[in-house]
């Protein structure tokens, strides 16, 4: 009897093999991997950031959009239905698709996903060399404010962004220090910001820009430049905004 007992055991954990998930201390069962992804060329609704030598991020929403350099580990977003956004995350390598043309898709966890871009940004900056010319060791230079901050209250900036893009934090930084008011809508965890600013990427031609995307007045502005954020400033109070 004892024999048989066990051996209907084995069979039991044989037919449930592998578990995708797993218990946390308090008994729920927690996801460890997203459903399978068919990801090919033609694949729609979706939302992809890749990544570049300097560990800053770009987005596109067609795989043809994203540069050799970057196709080695993509993110992917599906919009509709939604899926691979919170606390999991699909990683795709585009650089080899597979005989029956879909490429390889694997589950990360957010915090491994930052953990990564970490990595890249800190191996480029240990690699970076200085401007010739300037002291490595000097302080950066401050930017020259834009006048009077009375002359910005009026003015609202959408920052999109996400959790782990640094620029994206810089940029609302950049933007309250000068008195702009900033509303940051995170396009992970909301999936209505990623689809307006999909929307107005697309109506405005700027499709695979980057994060950060501001819209300053309804002037966007791809990733965050000082120069370009301060020129979109003075169109939208000079009233010129499309």
């Amino acid at each position: 009897m004892l024999r048989r007992a066990l051996l209907g055991l084995a069979l039991a954990l044989a037919v449930v093999g592998p578990s995708a998930c797993d218990r946390s201390e308090s008994g729920a069962a927690t996801a460890t991997a997203l459903p399978p992804l068919e990801l090919r060329n033609d694949t729609p609704n979706l939302l992809l950031t890749w990544v570049d030598e300097r560990g800053a991020t770009h987005t596109a929403t067609e795989l043809a959009a994203v540069p050799k350099q970057g196709r080695g580990m993509v993110r992917v977003v599906v919009t509709a239905p939604l899926q691979g956004e919170g606390a999991l995350f699909y990683v795709a390598d585009l650089r080899t698709a597979g005989a029956d043309g879909s490429y390889p898709v694997h589950t990360v966890t957010r915090a491994e996903w930052e953990a990564a871009l970490d990595k890249r940004r800190q191996a480029f900056a240990a690699h970076e060399q200085p401007e010739p010319g300037t002291d490595p060791d000097a302080p950066p230079r401050s930017t020259p404010p834009l006048g009077d901050p009375r002359s910005v209250s009026g003015l609202t900036v959408i920052v999109y962004g996400a959790a782990w893009c640094e620029p994206c934090h810089l940029a609302a930084d950049y933007l309250k220090r000068r008195g702009v008011a900033v509303v940051y809508k995170d396009i992970d965890d909301d999936s209505a910001a990623r689809a307006e600013m999909v929307q107005k990427l697309e109506r405005a031609g700027m499709r695979g820009a980057g994060i950060p995307v501001l819209d300053v007045g309804g002037v966007l502005v791809q990733g965050f430049s000082p120069p370009a954020v301060d020129r979109a400033i003075q169109k939208a109070l000079a009233g010129t905004a499309l």
